[in-house]
C-alpha cells in the first residue's frame, strides 16, 4: 500500500462534514456519558496519608479516581536515596495495597539542590525558582534524569503537571521574572520533556496546565504562546478559584471562570482536559450552591474528563481562603465535615459527586484522546480526510475516517457501487468507537482500472460521505535530498 500525495492532491484534500443537528446545552456531552469524568481531589499530605484519603472518600461517598499532591524539586526519598519521594505511596499502599488512586504530581521547578541524597543534582543550590535558561542549559539535567528514572521504576500511573500556571505572574517561574517570554518557557519544557523521553518512561503523563486567565495581560503573556505542541503533552489542566471576598472580588461562577476558556482550548488542541484546582469560598453567595453547579456544568464540556476539588486553604495557609469541603489534619488524618456541625459543604459536596457521570477509574490515556478539535456546534460529526485523491491503476490511497461525539458505536462500511475496479478496498476496523475513534479506508484500484475519474462512499450510521477518486496514468511525487 503507498500513501501518494500530489500537489495537485494537496489542494484537493478539504475535509467532508456533516453537521449535527443542534443540542441541548443543558445535557452531558456524549464523552462524559461513555467515558465519564475522574473524580479527584488535592489532599494535603499528612502522616497518616493513606487514611487520610479512606476518610475523605467516606464523607464524600465516593472513592477518588486522581489523588493530586504537590512535590518541589529538593524533595528525595531518604530510605531509598531516590530524587522522588516515596513515602507517601508507602502510605497509601499501607490502605489501599497496590490498587492506589492515579497520582497527578505537581512538580515546581523550585529550590534546586546541589546535591540530593549525595549525588549530583543541579549547578548550585537554589532558594526559590530556578531560572528558565539554568534548566535549558543542561545545569540540572542529573535530577531531572533522576527523577525520571524513579519514577519509571514505580509501578503507579502518573500525571505530571510540571511548572503550572506560568502565565501568572504571581508563580515563581513565570519568564517575566527573569526578563523572558513565554517561548523560553517552551523552550524549558520541550528540555525537561525530552529528557523524560530518553529514558523511556511510560507511566508518565504530561499534563500542560495554565491559569485560567493569564495575568498580566501582555500579549506575549497569552496562554496560548506556551503551549509546547500537541507532541509535547497529554492532558491540558486548568486552575480557577472563586475567591470572592476573600480577595475583594466578585463572586465569579464556575462558568464565568471556566466557560470560555475550556471551549477555547477545545478548539484548539485534540487533547483531553483536566480542571486541575478548583475551589471556592463562602461569602456573598452560598459555597454549597456554587460546588452544585460546578459539578452540574462540567460534564457538558466534551474534553474535560477530570476534576480536581482543591480540599486546602489556599497556600496550606489557615489565614487564607478556605476551599475545603471537609476538614483535613497534617497528622492522622482525621477528617470530618464542613462546617463543623452542619456538613452543608460536605454534603454539597457528596450529593455533587454522587451523579455516576463521576467515576472513580481513570480511562487511557488513548481512549480519552480526541481524534481532533472541536469548535462547538459547527464541528463534524464526522470528517474523512482527504477527500479525493490522484492514484495509478493497481494503486492504492489511504484515507482517515474520523467520528467525533457520538453517542453510540457506529459501523462503518463501503459503498463502491458497479466500480469493480475498486472491490479490494477494505476498512479497518468496521465500526468506530463512541464517543470518538478513527478507521482507517483503504482504497485499491486493480490494474486494469480504466484512467478517469470514480466515486466511492463511505456509509457511517445514517451518513454517505463521499471520496472522489482519480487513476492516472503518472503521479509525479516529491522525493526530498538525502543528507549524508
Amino acid at each position: 500500500m503507498k500513501l501518494l500525495v500530489t500537489s495537485l492532491g494537496l489542494l484537493a484534500m478539504l475535509m467532508f462534514m456533516v453537521i449535527p443537528a443542534k443540542s441541548d446545552t443543558q445535557l452531558n456531552s456524549p464523552a462524559s456519558e461513555v467515558l465519564g469524568v475522574a473524580h479527584g481531589a488535592h489532599l494535603r499530605p499528612s502522616l497518616e496519608y493513606g487514611q487520610e484519603i479512606l476518610d475523605f472518600n467516606q464523607l464524600s461517598g465516593k472513592d477518588i479516581a486522581v489523588l493530586m499532591y504537590f512535590t518541589s524539586w529538593s524533595s528525595y526519598d531518604a530510605e531509598t536515596g531516590e530524587f522522588f519521594n516515596y513515602y507517601l505511596l508507602r502510605k497509601m499502599g499501607q490502605k489501599f495495597g497496590e490498587d492506589l488512586p492515579v497520582i497527578m504530581l505537581t512538580w515546581v521547578p523550585v529550590d534546586g539542590r546541589k546535591t540530593l541524597a549525595g549525588k549530583p543534582a543541579c549547578d548550585k543550590d537554589y532558594s526559590g525558582a530556578i531560572p528558565l535558561d539554568t534548566i535549558i542549559s543542561g545545569k540540572c539535567d542529573d535530577y531531572i534524569t533522576g527523577f525520571a528514572k524513579a519514577l519509571k521504576a514505580r509501578p503507579e500511573r502518573f500525571l505530571l503537571r510540571f511548572a503550572h500556571e506560568m502565565n501568572i505572574s504571581s508563580t515563581g517561574w513565570w519568564p517575566g521574572h527573569f526578563g523572558q517570554k513565554a517561548d523560553k518557557y517552551v523552550e524549558m519544557w520541550k528540555h525537561v520533556y525530552n529528557l523524560f523521553n530518553a529514558e523511556q518512561v511510560s507511566n508518565v503523563e504530561w499534563v500542560w496546565s495554565p491559569n485560567y486567565a493569564s495575568h498580566p495581560g501582555y500579549s506575549w503573556n497569552d496562554l496560548h504562546n506556551y503551549y509546547p505542541g500537541d507532541n509535547y503533552l497529554d492532558w491540558i489542566g486548568l486552575s480557577g478559584y472563586n475567591w470572592a471576598s476573600s480577595r475583594n472580588k466578585g463572586w465569579d461562577s464556575f462558568d464565568f471562570l471556566y466557560n470560555d476558556v475550556l471551549i477555547d482550548l477545545a478548539c484548539n488542541y485534540p487533547k483531553p482536559q483536566i480542571i486541575a484546582e478548583v475551589g471556592s469560598v463562602e461569602g456573598s453567595g452560598s459555597k454549597a450552591d456554587w460546588i452544585t453547579d460546578a459539578y452540574q456544568k462540567i460534564p457538558q464540556h466534551p474534553f474535560l474528563r477530570m476534576m480536581i476539588w482543591f480540599n486546602d486553604f489556599a497556600f496550606a495557609d489557615r489565614s487564607e481562603a478556605d476551599f475545603r469541603v471537609t476538614t483535613g489534619t497534617t497528622d492522622f488524618g482525621d477528617v470530618q465535615p464542613l462546617p463543623l456541625g452542619s456538613g452543608s459543604w460536605t454534603n454539597a459536596f457528596q450529593q455533587a459527586v454522587s451523579n455516576p457521570v463521576y467515576r472513580s477509574d481513570v480511562p487511557s490515556l488513548k481512549s480519552v484522546s480526541p481524534p481532533r478539535v472541536y469548535c462547538g456546534e459547527n464541528s463534524p460529526l464526522y470528517e474523512v480526510q482527504p477527500t479525493s485523491m490522484f492514484i495509478e491503476p493497481g494503486e492504492s490511497s489511504l484515507h482517515l475516517l474520523s467520528g467525533l461525539l457520538f453517542s453510540s458505536n457506529q459501523g462503518v462500511s463501503l459503498d463502491v457501487g458497479s466500480n469493480a475496479y475498486f472491490k479490494d478496498s477494505t476498512v479497518s476496523p468496521d465500526t468506530l468507537l463512541a464517543p470518538w475513534s478513527e478507521v482507517e479506508i483503504h482504497i485499491r484500484s486493480n490494474e486494469s482500472t480504466p484512467l478517469g475519474n470514480y466515486k466511492i462512499f463511505i456509509n457511517v450510521g445514517s451518513q454517505k460521505i463521499p471520496i472522489d477518486i482519480e487513476v492516472v496514468s503518472f503521479v509525479g511525487r516529491q522525493y526530498l535530498p538525502v543528507i549524508q
